[in-house]
């Protein structure tokens, strides 16, 4: 049931591409500029398109989980969609580290509790979703060292560490979105 849960919130949380974003003013700038930021944006493009197409896990994202997480850890690896995907234990907990085309760590995932969320957020989602049974919660620690913005296609979510609270009624299964503060978001309806 808990791989279910992950797999469902970890798909909903990471369709998305890894990139850098750039804000140039091309009135402010010079020709030269104008072209080498062109230059840069077919590269980093052609570059995601390779990996999405890729079939085998980047020699260098192997590289960058020892340098993440230790020589000790084996995980077991994946590529999916834009993201090359290690999935390893350390002590009790399973989690998933999501690489990017940049061989970057973007964020890692694991199976959390309802315990574990704010308080503010428990008292505020048992009062509003009283109705609800809390099927699982994921926490997703973003890699605040990697300036890449970890964009959902459908839908987005700013790039920060969560907690995502799956609740399910009936025939109805929903995601909330938890931040650190304890604000609770909307974040998808499944079924």
């Amino acid at each position: 049931m808990k791989n279910i849960i992950f797999c469902t919130v970890a798909m909903f949380v990471f369709t998305s591409l890894a990139s850098a974003h750039t804000n140039t003013n091309p009135k402010n700038k010079d020709v030269k500029m104008k072209q080498e930021s062109i230059s840069m944006r077919r590269h980093n493009k052609s570059e995601t398109l390779k990996r999405i197409d890729a079939k085998k896990v980047d020699y260098f994202t192997r590289r960058q989980f020892k340098v993440d997480f230790g020589n000790s850890l084996k995980p077991v690896w994946n590529t999916w969609k834009y993201f090359d995907k290690a999935t390893f234990s350390k002590g009790r907990k399973t989690y998933t580290a999501f690489f990017g085309p940049d061989a970057k760590l973007v964020g890692t995932t694991c199976i959390s509790s309802f315990s574990s969320i704010p308080a503010d957020a428990q008292k505020y989602i048992k009062s509003k979703y009283k109705d609800y049974k809390v099927e699982g919660v994921i926490y997703y620690d973003d890699n605040e060292a990697n300036s890449s913005d970890l964009l959902n296609s459908d839908p987005q979510f700013e790039d920060q560490d969560n907690y995502f609270v799956e609740l399910h009624k009936r025939n109805k299964t929903i995601i909330l979105q938890v931040d650190m503060e304890g604000y609770v978001y909307f974040f998808k309806q499944l079924s």
